[in-house]
């Protein structure tokens, strides 16, 4: 069951972040900023995620992937709660940097995480259904985005949608535990 979970987890969450970096651009466009310091925000984006993955290796080190993502999650969340009125320029490279440094850390921490839940016996097959499930909203979740904007006209249920997505990410990686190491021990044959 936690593999699911987790599958689901990352399937929202990397359909967010892949969303976010589609449509930022034309979100601020939208707000009336001129392109290249629209393309800046993404910018910012780019290079606070960089910081992002350095500190979670960091961190994971002394707490753990799992309060790690935790952590991730709950910046994430504080970031899209901030886009769903950020509509300046200030606002939107604040919203950058808190996203920035979530967006680095997730994936930074999901093959550590991965390890801690179910050990490392057959780490490469199980990270390799994370990322398969992670990838998969990252193609879908943009298309949808797009698909309401298109339809709604305006960033604000899309956006909103994916601020729920984190907050479910959140509360789902409060159940998530480490198997027994006898229950990984046996999956090892998958």
């Amino acid at each position: 069951v936690q593999l699911w979970q987790i599958c689901l987890l990352n399937l929202m969450v990397v359909s967010s972040l892949m969303s976010t970096l589609v449509h930022i651009v034309p979100y601020s466009r939208d707000a009336g900023i001129p392109a290249p310091l629209a393309a800046g925000v993404l910018s910012t984006i780019g290079g606070v995620s960089m910081a992002g993955r350095y500190l979670a290796g960091l961190i994971i080190d002394r707490i753990g992937s799992r309060r790690t993502m935790l952590a991730s999650y709950i910046i994430l969340v504080t970031g899209f709660a901030w886009l769903q009125t950020a509509d300046r320029l200030p606002e939107l490279y604040l919203f950058a940097m808190v996203y920035g440094l979530a967006h680095g850390a997730i994936f930074t921490a999901i093959s550590p995480l991965v390890a801690e839940l179910f050990g490392t016996r057959s780490h490469g097959s199980l990270f390799g259904l994370v990322v398969c499930s992670g990838t998969t909203g990252g193609a879908l979740g943009p298309f949808l985005v797009g698909y309401l904007y298109d339809h709604y006209g305006s960033y604000g249920l899309p956006f909103g949608g994916m601020l729920v997505m984190a907050g479910f990410c959140v509360l789902g990686m409060l159940f998530l535990k480490p198997l027994p190491e006898a229950v990984c021990l046996k999956s090892s044959n998958l």
